[in-house]
């Protein structure tokens, strides 16, 4: 598996830490693999705010991020989840604006931040 995450609950929001390898031929599988888990997680716990903060190593294609945009209700993923998340590397950060976008575009509440403070600021607004 080439990522690893961890969860902590709040008594607002879960926040989850992921660092994420991206393997070529199986990025879209495994991006649908670790949002699940986290949408798992949320109904688990009653949880409708997601603070994420994330690591990357390589790229995702746009093509991906739309395909896991497009199939995030089939994972488990609902309009009420409401997702911060952070990502401190600027390139990093700026590739995943399209799937932030997406998101948006299909209904979801996501957003992206350089630190977790200013995350957490807007998460919990």
């Amino acid at each position: 598996m080439p990522y690893q995450l961890s969860f902590t609950i709040h008594p607002e929001y879960m926040e989850v830490e992921l660092h994420v390898q991206i393997v070529a031929e199986r990025e879209l599988a495994e991006a649908l693999e670790r949002w699940k888990q986290v949408a798992t997680l949320c109904k688990a716990h009653n949880k409708t705010r997601v603070l994420a903060i994330m690591e990357f190593s390589g790229t995702h294609d746009n093509e991906v991020k739309f395909q896991l945009a497009k199939g995030a209700f089939d994972i488990g993923w609902t309009p009420e989840l409401k997702l911060a998340v952070v990502i401190a590397d600027n390139t990093q950060r700026n590739a995943q604006q399209f799937t932030a976008t997406a998101m948006n575009g299909l209904g979801y509440e996501m957003k992206l931040f350089p630190k977790p403070r200013q995350a957490r600021k807007w998460l919990l607004a």
